[in-house]
């Protein structure tokens, strides 16, 4: 290698040096950070290009040499030297090993600029020489080897690398925070139970502990009288049943009858006697009860005079307690003992005779009173250790807490915290809330020498499993104090704790009854994830202690709070994010990182089935890598939380195939409630959280294989379809992705997933070109029958190829073309002939709106010969044939009669819609095809069977169908301008003239096919009325269609014959006199027949003849007129006021139209002759009230 001169001397700049080294110690810590942020950097040096590793090389022998001569120097130190390649950015540093961070003045002398130096001590400058040497011969071989390179500061590196300090750094913070916060929380615990287990000491001596004594001993023997009464009682009815025995007896009676014979009668009869035994033990019995009735009333006295006593001397200490708190008393120190002490004691007295194992419900329930009033005297005015000594007493109590004892477990006001302590999340009240859930989730240590006396369930005390009755057969209604909490119990304390307003609490502002976030800072929203995730361990820890199976409740509560515990984080970074405020990125870290703790704990939490918990975890916050992380959770191997979340190229492993089989085996080892709910946690991460592709993708590879491929869990196949169907609804594109899975299983598989299919919707769903050609091979190389084959059809039959709400299609039309020609091809190879699957039926759905281009495919192969419906409708749609006039007289109508014979009505309107707008200046030439106009016939009259012979015209659906595709048609020319649409309709009114002139001409044999074409020319007239251009020119274009009157019987050479190519003497263009069921069409060939100047000479004549002779009729006049102009003779009924009249005989009253019709009727009605020549004979005559009188018309 060719070596560069020797640099210059430059002085190092402090900046420089500063920037370097933080380069230098970011690139080191990059090595232990997250790699979910960004991609690992290289910390890059760079020095001027004119410098060379021999110019470095020289330095260092300069160095080597100088450090012999500067040892007794102890304010110098050599620097070492690096070399470099020319276009890189590697940097050899030569350095000691043994080099220490606090090192002494650097050599400021010859430093080169924009190199590193590092600093030697004074004290390793023999051992540096040594190794300098050393390094100056590995440069040398470095030298041959390597090629020069820039090492200027690369400033993206040394951004990102100050970017993971940061992140490292609030990692740190986090994590110091959050062991603040649990070492408070666990030494305050420790603390306050030294201290309780100090106010508890020596409770027996208290004269109260000995009153509650006396009073329980005395409510004792006084049940015990009470029930020994009740038993001899009981007994002594039953004795006086047994005192008097029963003894029969027998009386003789004798007498003589009158017949001398003697006659003797024996009667028997009983009678009680006094049983003596009997007797007696009554009369003991009743000494007995006796002396029980006396002790019973001696003990309930005592019962009362103790509890009295009870009472006066809570009644006393209340009264003590309260004069303590008078600053003016005189008698505060005359006992020396604290104020609360003393209530405090008793508290604990009553306390300890809730720990014991006693059946008088009424006696707990009276010492529950008195500890309700000293409890609410003692917090009255109490700080936070007087609520804890509460909290410590509830926690070491047995069973039942939850009547009596859960409503003692309060929160001090709040006013005893600061703003300041609010803003720094140092508040006494946060760490109180803390602590008290602490206790109340972790039991008490000393917890079984306070419940010593308390039995662990009632069956201790019944000495196996029995049922006791009471004295009616009913059972016994047992009660006893047991020690074990219920579910009851730790709900009632939950219930007490809120989790709300903790947050609110630090979060909120109150001003004027309203609640505003308060502004966040950088170590505040620190704070917020240290004391969050503190929470959780703490609320963690609980679902450990409460981890039995009879808990299952209060797991249900504890996880409920957790998952609130992370709403409201997740809230309070949601609200941050869209603030400005500093190390946004790194604080993104640590959310993610706080995210990642809590799912990782409760996926792996093997005590208890709480997975259900994870599809409720919000993930809208969470960055898209740590959702990478997040999935990795549910894939790795048992391994600690650190290597899981420090985990690299997690995407490449999750999608090898042996990872995903690994994660199945294991997913078949769950039951099936943790196995649904890792599916709807997988649906979370998609649907709410901010998923990249790659990870979606993955997603619904896994919950297809898991749902639809892996038979051992094919009962999941439902729940993995709503899945999908949820992920497809928000990520439409996806179905791509779905497909690729589809085509890469087996039939079964497809089967069971084709109920998912016929529920997507796939209607904003545009595809891609692989999605087209996997349905093109599913469409044309798979059987008919075969589950792919029938997905592709569903999938072509359920996408969108209407208009969007903005008249532009929802598909592309190239997409529109090709699967045009796709299901030509699958037609043309699986239904031909119509036998299999009608393709022909589904294709109009498909591509009704498809506005086709110009484009030639005659090269496709399609055969035309066979009249083959389908290729027919294409070629006119999307080729040339259809769009071209040449073409379409050749080729076009043979492709339109084909799909008129075959009876494919609905692509022939189809087609018509697109083909006919290209002729609009062509239409002679149109029309001019005998074979155009009897496909248009045949099309009109399809409705039409030979029954309609006897039942009349129908106007069936193929007539709505062209009537529908002329109105929109019409409507998209419209949308242009008016005279657009004008020559279209002008087109179709040509075209429906000259269908019915055919029907005349050919003497149809379908009686009353004429009013097919008028329904028809009806539409037509009805869209020209509404604008008054097209109106006057629909009138106009009639008029040339008109028949003349006034032709000689030899030349008939009308317009009419003209145009229509027949002689026909018909005088009306509709071949009706009136048209009652389409007025409007009469009101416009009506007024364009009497437009022409032939009738309106006529009627002239006709006139001037009645005004001429008054006596005269209008049949005379007719037939003078007709003699003099030479024409055959004409019916009455061709005059136009006697059309006009018969028009309005049969129009409905209520017709828009009929006083248009009554308007041109009083025109002719009311007309008056003033010509110059008539005025000789009658000036102002007014002739048509003759036509009206029928005597003088046909007399």
């Amino acid at each position: 290698m060719e070596l560069m001169k020797e640099r210059p001397k430059a002085k190092k700049t402090k900046k420089h040096k500063t920037l370097v080294k933080n380069a230098h110690d970011h690139l080191e810590l990059t090595k232990n950070v997250e790699c979910s942020l960004s991609e690992k950097a290289e910390a890059s040096y760079e020095i001027p290009n004119n410098l060379s590793s021999e110019n470095v090389l020289t330095r260092v022998e300069i160095t080597s040499k100088e450090a012999d001569n500067c040892l007794e120097k102890a304010d110098e130190s050599m620097h070492e030297s690096k070399s470099c390649t020319e276009d890189g950015s590697q940097v050899i540093q030569v350095k000691s090993n043994d080099q220490k961070e606090n090192s002494k003045e650097e050599i400021e002398s010859s430093k080169p600029e924009n190199v590193v130096l590092e600093t030697k001590e004074f004290s390793y400058l023999y051992e540096e020489k040594k190794r300098i040497s050393d390094t100056v011969k590995t440069l040398n071989v470095f030298r041959e080897k390597t090629e020069t390179k820039n090492v200027y500061p690369d400033l993206k590196s040394i951004q990102h690398c100050e970017q993971m300090e940061d992140i490292e750094s609030l990692r740190i913070l986090t994590q110091t925070y959050t062991e603040e916060y649990m070492s408070k929380t666990v030494n305050g615990a420790v603390k306050r139970c030294r201290e309780f287990q100090m106010a508890v000491r020596s409770i027996e001596n208290y004269h109260l502990y000995e009153l509650i004594k006396e009073y329980q001993n005395a409510r004792n023997k006084s049940n015990e009288a009470l029930t020994k009464r009740k038993y001899l009682n009981s007994k002594l009815n039953i004795e006086k049943n047994n005192l008097w025995k029963p003894v029969k007896k027998e009386a003789i009676s004798k007498g003589c009858c009158e017949d001398g014979n003697t006659v003797s009668i024996t009667k028997s009869y009983i009678i009680k006697e006094l049983d003596e035994i009997k007797f007696a033990e009554v009369i003991e019995m009743l000494r007995e009860l006796e002396e029980i009735a006396l002790s019973h009333v001696f003990y309930s006295y005592l019962v009362e005079l103790s509890k009295m006593k009870i009472e006066q001397y809570v009644y006393n200490m209340i009264n003590y307690f309260n004069s303590l708190d008078d600053p003016c008393s005189k008698n505060t120190s005359t006992l020396g003992f604290d104020k609360k002490e003393i209530i405090k004691k008793c508290i604990s007295i009553l306390f300890q005779y809730q720990r014991q194992s006693i059946k008088d419900k009424k006696f707990l329930e009276i010492c529950q009173n008195w500890l309700n009033i000293l409890v609410f005297i003692l917090l009255q005015d109490g700080d936070q250790s007087d609520y804890l000594f509460i909290i410590n007493h509830i926690v070491r109590s047995p069973n039942g807490i939850h009547a009596w004892a859960s409503h003692l477990l309060q929160f001090p006001r709040s006013t005893f915290c600061t703003e300041e302590a609010k803003d720094t999340l140092g508040c006494p009240c946060l760490y109180y809330v803390l602590l008290v859930l602490y206790l109340v989730l972790n039991p008490a240590p000393d917890l079984d020498f306070f419940l010593r006396n308390v039995k662990t369930g009632i069956s201790d005390s019944t000495g196996g499993k029995f049922v006791l009755l009471d004295s009616d057969g009913e059972e016994e209604e047992l009660f006893e104090v047991v020690r074990n909490w219920t579910n009851d119990d730790i709900m009632s304390l939950l219930n007490q704790i809120s989790i709300a307003s903790l947050y609110e609490h630090i979060l909120f502002d109150r001003k004027d009854q309203t609640m505003t976030i308060k502004c966040p800072c950088k170590e505040k929203v620190v704070k917020i994830f240290a004391l969050s995730t503190a929470l959780i361990n703490i609320l963690f820890s609980g679902l450990s202690n409460y981890s039995d199976g009879c808990f299952e409740v209060s797991v249900e509560c504890i996880c409920s709070m957790i998952r609130h515990t992370v709403l409201y984080a997740s809230d309070y970074w949601e609200y941050c994010e869209g603030l400005d405020i500093p190390s946004k990125s790194a604080l993104q870290a640590e959310y993610d990182r706080f995210i990642f703790h809590v799912v990782y704990t409760i996926y792996n939490f093997e005590k208890l089935k709480i997975k259900k918990f994870l599809p409720s975890l919000p993930y809208k916050c969470v960055s898209k890598k740590m959702l990478w992380n997040i999935i990795w959770i549910f894939h790795s191997p048992k391994c600690f939380e650190e290597d899981v979340y420090l985990a690299k190229d997690i995407d490449l492993k999750l999608n090898d195939d042996n990872m995903i089989s690994l994660f199945i085996e294991k997913l078949k080892t769950y039951d099936n409630c943790d196995q649904l709910y890792l599916l709807n946690a997988y649906k979370s991460v998609a649907l709410f959280g901010n998923t990249e592709k790659e990870l979606l993708c993955f997603l619904i590879h896994e919950i297809f294989e898991i749902s639809f491929v892996e038979n051992a869990l094919y009962h999941l196949s439902k729940e993995g379809a709503i899945v999908l169907s949820c992920i497809m609804k928000k990520y439409p594109y996806l179905l791509s992705a779905l497909l690729k899975e589809v085509q890469s299983c087996k039939d079964e598989s497809v089967n069971l997933s084709l109920c998912m299919f016929e529920e997507l919707d796939v209607s904003v769903w545009v595809p891609k070109a692989e999605d087209i050609q996997l349905i093109q091979e599913w469409l044309l190389e798979m059987p008919l029958s075969s589950p792919k084959n029938f997905l592709a059809r569903m999938l072509l039959s359920k996408m969108n190829w209407n208009f969007s709400s903005e008249d532009q299609l929802v598909l592309p039309i190239q997409l529109h073309q090709e699967i045009a020609i796709l299901v030509l091809q699958a037609y043309m190879k699986f239904d031909s002939k119509g036998n299999e699957w009608s393709v022909s039926n589904g294709l109009t759905q498909m591509l009704k709106f498809a506005t086709v281009g110009n484009f030639m495919r005659e090269d496709e192969g399609f055969d035309m010969k066979k009249n083959i419906q389908l290729p027919c409708y294409l070629f006119l749609v999307m080729t040339n044939i259809g769009h071209d006039v040449r073409r379409l007289m050749v080729e076009g109508l043979l492709c339109l009669t084909a799909l008129i014979e075959r009876r494919q009505y609905l692509a022939a309107i189809h087609s018509l819609y697109y083909i006919l707008p290209f002729f609009v200046k062509n239409v002679e030439e149109l029309l001019a095809k005998p074979e155009f106009i009897n496909a248009m016939n045949d099309l009109i009259v399809a409705d039409m069977t030979v029954l309609s012979n006897i039942s009349g015209p129908v106007v069936g659906a193929v007539l709505h169908k062209i009537s529908a595709m002329i109105k929109h048609q019409v409507s998209q020319a419209w949308n242009l301008t008016v005279e657009f649409a004008t020559p279209l309709l002008k087109l179709w009114t040509s075209i429906l003239l000259k269908v019915l002139s055919f029907q005349e001409r050919k003497n149809y044999n379908l009686k009353d096919s004429a009013k097919q074409v008028h329904f028809l020319l009806d539409v037509v007239i009805r869209i020209s009325v509404v604008d008054y251009y097209t109106r006057n020119s629909m009138i106009d274009h009639l008029y040339t269609f008109a028949n003349p009157l006034l032709t000689s019987p030899a030349i008939q050479s009308s317009v009419w014959n003209k145009f229509f190519g027949s002689n026909t003497e018909s005088y009306t263009i509709l071949r009706r006199l009136t048209l009652p069921d389409y007025p409007w069409l009469a009101w416009f060939v009506l007024r364009s027949e009497t437009k022409q100047k032939q009738t309106q000479d006529l009627w002239f004549q006709i006139q001037k003849e009645i005004a001429k002779d008054t006596e005269m009729t209008p049949v005379a006049a007719l037939k003078n007129v007709c003699i003099f102009l030479k024409i055959k003779q004409l019916p009455l009924e061709s005059l136009p006021i006697y059309r006009w009249t018969l028009q309005i005989l049969e129009t409905p009253v209520s017709h828009p139209v009929l006083p248009l019709l009554w308007q041109y009727f009083f025109y002719y009605y009311f007309e008056r002759i003033t010509i110059l020549d008539v005025c000789q004979y009658s000036n102002g005559t007014e002739p048509g009230k003759k036509f009206i009188d029928l005597t003088i018309t046909y007399s």
